[in-house]
């Protein structure tokens, strides 16, 4: 019998009366109990959704460029702070030697085998980050209250990755039509949950799960 592996954010949403169901293994909330309410947020407000199941991969090491190549090899290409992306997984460049992969639950074991490098450090980190979705139309004014970044220009369109502070914690966001992906320590996952939602209720942020926001990278 496979055991569950919990969310590091699955304490803050059994306090948000949230549904959870099995994914690959993972005890992840699928809704807070009113999924019509939490679709309609998405248009009118903002939600919040807990991604901390899918694969986290980090390729980092003076030929990284050579290991990425294993995935895609354009990603080799690509300027610090851009991103390749299909709808089941996402290429991150995080600085001139290190690379996130982010893609389904339970394919870190086929990526890990295609960035294989002799000089290279290609390793799964998927229990040691937490991910969240803020998505909806309105969730620049979450952002606006959560970190002194301006994450409104069009500098940090759709498809741009940035590392900078939410609230006090370090975190790695990556832009996407309708929604932002946050990376973080798992450590630090729940304060930030707390933090994004003691602000974003005032403008309409209410927590959700991925039957609401269901796992894409595009």
């Amino acid at each position: 019998m496979r055991l569950r592996s919990d969310s590091p954010l699955n304490s803050a949403y059994n306090k948000l009366q949230g549904n959870f169901a099995d994914a690959d293994g993972w005890n992840i909330v699928v809704d807070c109990g009113q999924p019509d309410k939490e679709q309609k947020q998405i248009e009118t407000g903002s939600v919040l959704a807990d991604w901390s199941h899918i694969a986290k991969v980090i390729v980092r090491g003076d030929d990284a460029d050579e290991a990425i190549a294993g995935l895609n090899a354009d990603a080799a290409k690509m300027e610090i702070g851009a991103t390749i992306a299909q709808k089941e997984s996402v290429i991150l460049r995080l600085t001139s030697d290190e690379y996130l992969v982010l893609s389904l639950a339970g394919e870190q074991e086929e990526i890990l085998s295609k960035t294989q490098h002799a000089k290279v450090k290609s390793y799964a980190v998927g229990g040691g980050y937490a991910c969240l979705v803020l998505a909806g139309s309105n969730r620049n004014e979450v952002w606006e209250r959560s970190t002194a970044f301006d994450l409104i220009t069009d500098k940090i369109g759709e498809g741009r990755v940035i590392q900078t502070s939410v609230h006090g914690v370090h975190c790695t966001i990556y832009r996407m039509a309708g929604k932002d992906l946050i990376v973080c320590n798992r450590d630090l996952a729940h304060f930030l949950m707390d933090a994004l939602m003691d602000v974003g209720h005032l403008v309409g942020l209410m927590p959700t799960g991925v039957n609401v926001v269901p796992i894409s990278f595009v």
